[in-house]
């Protein structure tokens, strides 16, 4: 099978790449790529942030060059990357690799065309959503077995190596106990939220490979898209119909409706969480607050969820408030 697939690939390959596209432009589009996945790997703490903007590469390449362009060359760079991982026994990354070609390819789509910020961040949470859960039913079809019986094992497999990690630690046995006697509830909870879980992280991954695309844009002096400013941003007014709604069917249902409430629930409150950070920002560039001020208070907000809470709660109540006041300047 090998020997058939591998030529088949090449040839495919080296009939892209005819005068209209560049072995260079390859080659940077695929070391990029391979750079940020080893980096993912290697560097802790920081490397699997670096790994979440792997869409970077496509994205720009396909602003560069025109999407069809980039989509050659972002399809044989995917294919190569994919035959090395299968040569080392990293089948894993063939998922991961394929997903921020994906991303990449709709970012320059929406940039090309001049959709709104909005409308970018959605459509392509939406393109992230559907390929997790593709990929994710796939895998379960392969195994025989359910979405959430995967996800329970998953987890239960993280907790087993947390717990193995602690007793290397030398961590008094006492937390021990206690993380594994909270185990299975944790578990249960993490299992029904997922989709909501899942729904936040591709839109948090998104928005980061929007703002890490306006640096690398502006190093390269390429044209980023004029999105309408952040600070002005938010949240829809009939929102907050959800927001009671979900609330009102997680206290009176139960079962799988209640679940579906709780998950809808969460996401709205992340909404909301983003809108209160659209005025904390409106705040701090209206003081013109340094810096430095402002990587503290994201920071501070980072570390304590609390304050994550107040941050919903001032973009809820900003529907009625209205407190940078654009609402009237908006009318006037």
């Amino acid at each position: 099978m090998k020997a058939l697939t591998e030529p088949a690939i090449f040839s495919f390959y080296f009939s892209l790449c005819d005068n209209s596209m560049k072995v260079t432009d390859f080659i940077g589009c695929t070391g990029w790529v391979v750079l940020f996945i080893i980096s993912s790997i290697c560097i802790p703490v920081a490397g699997p942030l670096i790994g979440l903007v792997t869409s970077l590469p496509f994205l720009y390449y396909s602003v560069k060059l025109g999407l069809y362009q980039g989509l050659k060359i972002a399809v044989t760079s995917v294919l190569v990357i994919i035959l090395f991982a299968y040569s080392v026994g990293q089948e894993q990354l063939v998922f991961f690799v394929i997903q921020f070609a994906v991303l990449g390819l709709t970012l320059s789509i929406m940039f090309e065309y001049g959709f709104s910020l909005v409308q970018t961040v959605v459509a392509a949470t939406v393109v992230m959503l559907c390929m997790n859960a593709g990929f994710l039913i796939l895998v379960c079809m392969l195994k025989d077995t359910s979405v959430h019986n995967m996800i329970v094992s998953y987890l239960q497999h993280q907790i087993k190596l947390t717990l193995q990690a602690y007793r290397e630690m030398s961590v008094p046995n006492e937390r021990v106990l206690e993380l594994q006697a909270r185990a299975s509830s944790l578990i249960n909870i993490i299992a029904t939220i997922y989709p909501s879980l899942m729904t936040i992280g591709s839109g948090l991954v998104v928005l980061l490979n929007i703002a890490a695309a306006k640096v690398l844009f502006r190093l390269k002096a390429l044209r980023y898209p004029d999105f309408e400013p952040v600070d002005r941003w938010r949240a829809p007014d009939s929102l907050v119909w959800v927001v009671i709604f979900s609330g009102f069917t997680l206290l009176l249902t139960s079962g799988w409706i209640k679940s579906l409430s709780l998950n809808i629930f969460i996401v709205t409150i992340m909404i909301y969480i983003c809108h209160g950070f659209s005025i904390l920002a409106f705040f701090m560039n209206r003081y013109k607050v340094q810096t430095w001020v402002k990587i503290l208070v994201y920071s501070i907000l980072a570390v304590q969820q609390i304050f994550l809470g107040v941050l919903a709660l001032i973009g809820l109540f900003d529907q009625w408030i209205d407190f940078r006041k654009i609402q009237k300047s908006d009318l006037g």
